[in-house]
């Protein structure tokens, strides 16, 4: 919806910003917050595992690895959302090089850590024996770790350079910090993933897995 709304507005929006001299040479910047605070939203991840539901044990029994699983459950959140961050970075705003590559890397990281910490979330606190699909995404405990969590993944690079950080280190300098502190953060979630998250994956559910199963059987 941001990238269709700023490929039909974009020009009228940007002529907006740059009417105030204090933003006028921070559009980029802005949109790169704006596309990283969409990402945090944009996330399917903290319930994908709940919603099996007493399906779980048709992705256990499977003969794949639990990091298969995950990494289908990661790339569907990254479907609904990076094409449209690529589309606003190559199509929508006249920027420098930098830039353009900043929006493109920085959202994209923010995507990718916000799904993987989504994951990690639902890892941590399952629910299996919800009800009403609605309730489990918008109040279950996952749900609520894994959108405020990557909020906060977002929010406190802001909230540190606007407070302390920007006196000592250039703006571009700190978002190319942060692209890095991102990508560090997003293979040190996925190396967890890898190890501990595929144990407690496979202990999810054992009981029902095991009722399940032998229901079939018999």
């Amino acid at each position: 919806v941001l990238a269709g709304a700023l490929i039909i507005k974009g020009p009228d929006v940007l002529n907006s910003v740059m009417q105030f001299d204090a933003l006028s040479g921070l559009t980029p910047v802005i949109l790169i917050i704006v596309l990283c605070f969409c990402a945090a939203l944009t996330n399917t991840t903290a319930v994908t595992i709940s919603l099996e539901g007493k399906n779980l044990w048709i992705p256990k029994s499977n003969p794949v690895e639990p990091r298969d699983v995950f990494a289908a459950k990661v790339i569907s959140n990254l479907i609904i959302s990076v094409p449209a961050i690529m589309l606003v970075s190559w199509a929508v705003v006249p920027m420098s090089t930098l830039h353009a590559i900043i929006l493109l890397i920085l959202p994209v990281t923010a995507q990718v850590l916000s799904a993987l910490w989504g994951l990690a979330a639902n890892l941590w606190f399952p629910q299996f024996n919800w009800i009403n699909e609605t309730a489990l995404i918008k109040q279950s405990m996952s749900a609520m770790v894994g959108v405020f969590g990557a909020l906060a993944i977002v929010m406190l690079p802001v909230i540190l350079y606007a407070a302390a950080l920007g006196s000592f280190i250039d703006l571009d300098s700190y978002l190319i910090l942060c692209s890095a502190i991102y990508i560090a953060a997003c293979l040190a979630l996925y190396g967890y993933l890898r190890a501990t998250g595929e144990k407690l994956f496979l202990k999810l559910g054992d009981s029902n897995t095991k009722k399940t199963a032998k229901g079939i059987l018999r």
